[in-house]
């Protein structure tokens, strides 16, 4: 009877425990994948991660190679009802497919193949540069490159199985940018904010994209 007394009045506070031990383990984990991709982004002098991190820097640099949703492994969270936030017509969350892949609309790659493998092959540090335009070579010029792996070992899953999504869109503009007033043609940047996303304890994304 002891024991049942115990066990009945200590269950809550070790379930309390757990709750906050899976959301510090949250939040170290989106502040690591954003400590990392701001360390490769220095080092391969560009602005933001791209499909392919081959060839010039007038090629590798643009829309076409602008990876707009980075995620990690786990499942497919669910998204809640969200307004349209005005990029690429409707939320992401609530329209992309969720898969490693260069399909139609936006742009999705994964942040192991962006910071451990370094699937989309940006150029290494000892790898001459193809251009000579100044433009250009300010984005990346011989001696930057990238140097992972960044996140070792590799964050995986947040504490509830789901992915972690990264709008990494908005982290700077594509050099084919023009000086338009419309968003995401800004040449000097974007008005929305990146952030690494968990969906939390209810496994419901209920933040906008752009948000």
């Amino acid at each position: 009877m002891i024991l049942s007394i115990l066990t009945s009045v200590l269950a809550p506070q070790i379930q309390d425990f757990v709750d906050d031990a899976k959301r510090t383990k949250a939040k170290e984990d989106c502040e690591a994948i954003g400590t990392s991709i701001a360390r490769m982004l220095d080092d391969t002098h560009s602005k933001f991660l791209v499909l392919d991190g081959g060839g010039d820097a007038a090629s590798r640099f643009v829309e076409d190679n602008r990876v707009d949703l980075a995620i990690s492994t786990g499942d497919i969270p669910d998204v809640g009802t969200l307004v349209n936030d005005g990029f690429a017509g409707d939320n992401i969350f609530a329209d992309v497919t969720w898969t490693d892949q260069l399909g139609v609309g936006p742009n999705v790659d994964s942040l192991y193949d962006q910071l451990v493998s370094n699937e989309p092959a940006y150029l290494s540090p000892v790898t001459p540069y193809e251009t000579t335009d100044p433009e250009d070579l300010t984005r990346g010029e011989l001696g930057h490159g990238w140097r992972g792996a960044y996140l070792s070992p590799f964050v995986g899953p947040d504490p509830w199985g789901m992915r972690y999504a990264v709008n990494s869109v908005f982290l700077g503009a594509a050099v084919d940018s023009d000086n338009d007033a419309e968003e995401g043609s800004i040449k000097h940047g974007w008005t929305a904010d990146a952030f690494c996303l968990s969906a939390g304890p209810n496994t419901v994304i209920e933040a906008d994209f752009s948000g």
